[in-house]
């Protein structure tokens, strides 16, 4: 699988999930404890929105690579 193409931010845990889907792949849970505190699991208004409008357009992106309307460096085409 290849990671170029992908955000080095928030975004990237949604590409890398829909590129596992394109290929077929099933995804599993496997838990894990976490510790939250505010230094280190907040995310400001602005860059929240972004991440939002991110997934959406990653969702988009997905289903029109998948309806072939156009062509994506993260959904590649299996000829």
């Amino acid at each position: 699988m290849s990671f170029e193409g992908t955000s080095d931010d928030y975004l990237f845990d949604n590409q890398m999930l829909a590129q596992i889907i394109w290929r077929g792949y099933t995804i599993a849970e496997v838990s894990c404890p976490q510790k939250y505190f505010a230094e280190a699991s907040s995310i400001n208004l602005r860059r929240s929105i972004r991440y939002g409008l991110g997934c959406l357009a990653t969702a988009l992106i997905f289903r029109m690579s998948r309806m072939r309307i156009i062509r994506s460096a993260l959904f590649p085409v299996r000829e």
